[in-house]
């Protein structure tokens, strides 16, 4: 549960963008590694706002600000 004005954080080693992160998917059942457009839209879509990436190299991490009430 995330109280009110908390922020919620994603941080993947996977971004989706190379060929490479295909081993995951391929080792762990049932797992999807999404774009950063993905996941903001997801984020997005359940109620967060002000949501924000960054992005070095392989990794990504997504947070997005308070959920809407």
């Amino acid at each position: 549960m995330l109280k009110p004005g908390g922020t919620f954080l994603i941080c993947n080693e996977s971004n989706g963008d190379t060929d490479k992160d295909e081993k995951w998917t391929e080792i762990i059942g049932g797992m999807t590694i999404y774009k950063d457009a993905e996941l903001k839209a997801h984020l997005e879509q359940v109620g967060f706002h002000e949501v924000q990436k960054h992005k070095k190299k392989s990794w990504l991490l997504h947070h997005g600000a308070e959920m809407r009430g």
